[in-house]
Formats: C-alpha cells, structure tokens, sequence
C-alpha cells in the first residue's frame, strides 16, 4: 500500500464534516437486499465502496481464511475499539474488512443481473411459445382451407359440360380456371390429393402422421 492509501484508510475512522458516522461504520452496515427495483442504491453503494480503494490488490496473496478472520475481528469492533489496536494490524483489519465488503457487493450485483435476466429469458420464451401457437393455429387453418378449395376445384372439373354457362360471370369463369391452372403447375390434383393424404382434419386441429 502506497501511503496516500494507508491514509485514506486511516481516515475511514473519522467522521468526516457533513456526515453523521465514519466510512468505518458504513460499510459494516448490512445492506437492503439487492433487488432491481432498488439497484441504482445497490450501484451507488458500490461504486462508494470501490472508491475506497483497491482493498483486494492490498491484501494479495493473503490466505483467504486470513482476510476471513480479520474482516470478521473488525466487524465486531466499534471506531474506538479499532483506534486502539496498534498498527500495522490495525490497516490489516480494516482493509480486509473493506475487501470482503466489495466482494459481498459485486456478488450482489451478478446474482442481480443474473435473476433479471433469467427473468426476462423466461418471458421471452413464453412469447415465442405463444408464437409458435398462433403459427400453429393459422397453418391449420389454411391447410382445411385449402383442402376445401381442392376439393371444391376438383368437383367443379367433374361437373356436366356447359354447366357453367349462364350460372356464372365472366370473371367466375376466368378465376375458375386459373385456380385449377395453378393446381396443374404443382402437379395437378392427383398429385396434391397423395401429398394431402398424411394430413387429418378432426374439427379444429390438424395434425399429421408420419
């Protein structure tokens, strides 16, 4: 630690002009549970915390169980119970306990972001699977519609030469024919008829078997 650092711990024992208890004293506070509705607090706790220094670059290569230890001392001990302890142990403490509160706050922060997003994944996957119902729906739909309008085509082909005239308009006449056109370039009816085959229409669903 360079001593700008080991000052600006050091001060985190005093109450500073304008505020009402030491940076001591704050982070030892627990904070409200992380939830999004409360995340720019949740943010500007952190971003507090971080400013602090980097307590994590401090303490090293120092055994977890250690910093574990010491933060723990420190948690218990009021500002006048730390301003007792000699240094170095003192800044040892108090940096430990500041490391393990920016850890807490970062996990907080990803298992936040993680819940929201899983959140918003779940939902996207209930709208895809709505989709995916109204495709399904539609789909059906107009494969019975145009079974019918095979099957109406393909009766219309069997009626009595001249059985249209004067039953229907010009325009009837014309659209008749080029619907049964368009069946011919797909290969005709008979050809439509065997590729409708694996299909079954039971009132409003269709499925296929395979």
């Amino acid at each position: 630690m360079s001593d700008a650092a080991r000052e600006r711990v050091a001060g985190m024992l005093e109450v500073v002009e304008g505020e009402y208890q030491s940076l001591f004293a704050w982070i030892k506070q627990p904070a409200r549970r992380a939830t999004w509705s409360r995340f720019r607090a949740h943010a500007e706790r952190m971003e507090r915390v971080d400013g602090l220094g980097d307590a994590v670059f401090w303490v090293g290569k120092t055994p977890p169980a250690k910093v574990a230890a010491l933060a723990e001392q420190a948690k218990v001990l009021s500002v006048g119970e730390m301003r007792d302890i000699a240094e170095p142990r003192r800044t040892a403490m108090t940096v430990c306990l500041l490391a393990q509160v920016k850890a807490a706050v970062r996990d907080e922060t990803v298992v936040m972001l993680s819940k929201r997003m899983s959140r918003h994944l779940k939902r996207a996957q209930e709208e895809l699977l709505e989709i995916e119902k109204r495709q399904k729906e539609t789909t059906e739909q107009l494969l019975a519609t145009f079974r019918d309008v095979l099957t109406a085509l393909r009766g219309s082909g069997e009626a009595a030469p001249g059985a249209w005239e004067g039953e229907a308009s010009l325009d009837d006449l014309l659209a008749l024919k080029n619907a049964r056109a368009a069946i011919e370039t797909v290969g005709g009816f008979e050809a439509q008829w065997r590729s409708w085959r694996p299909w079954t229409h039971t009132g409003a669903a269709t499925t296929r078997h395979w």
